[in-house]
């Protein structure tokens, strides 16, 4: 599968119905689609109906894009986190791991356009402290369990938005 076709099907998946908030690719398995807390199968029209481990390998490739930390982790720690966008349709955190052996992905939507403070409805005390930092060093606030989250936090951050 090349970025063409990959992000066409994943341009479809998001838009496939309204409220969709997670996408799930598994060896074996159609993909799945998370709308409403629901879990369902989307249809796709291949010579095989489910992704084997080849597609899967294919998607998380080209989600990963060669980037070492990633390649590292995954191959350490069986998984890793990081994001991908599609323009002008949607953003997404992803997990790409192992599971029983077998690769698999979960993608969470997020929204195309990283949100304003205003559009937050954060208090005005963060403008304060967005005072203070650089326009190619600007201050962020996370809050996670896992470092890596906050690497993929910080890559979707446009500065541009403070």
């Amino acid at each position: 599968m090349d970025k063409q076709i990959i992000d066409a099907l994943l341009g479809a998946l998001i838009q496939s119905r309204e409220g969709v908030s997670d996408l799930l690719f598994t060896v074996g398995r159609p993909p799945f689609v998370e709308t409403h807390g629901w879990l369902e199968e989307f249809p796709v029209e291949t010579p095989e109906p489910v992704f084997g481990r080849k597609e899967i390998d294919q998607l998380a490739d080209h989600i990963i894009n060669g980037d070492e930390r990633l390649l590292r982790d995954l191959a350490t720690w069986g998984s890793c986190d990081c994001s991908y966008a599609l323009k002008d349709v949607a953003r997404f955190r992803i997990n790409i791991f192992k599971q029983n052996g077998k690769p698999a992905i979960v993608m969470r939507k997020l929204e195309a356009e990283v949100p304003t403070l205003d559009a937050l409805g954060l208090p005005p005390v963060f403008r304060e402290i967005n005072r203070y930092s650089k326009p190619t060093k600007p201050i962020l606030l996370a809050k996670t369990r896992r470092l890596s989250s906050v690497r993929t936090n910080i890559k979707c951050v446009k500065t541009s938005t403070f």
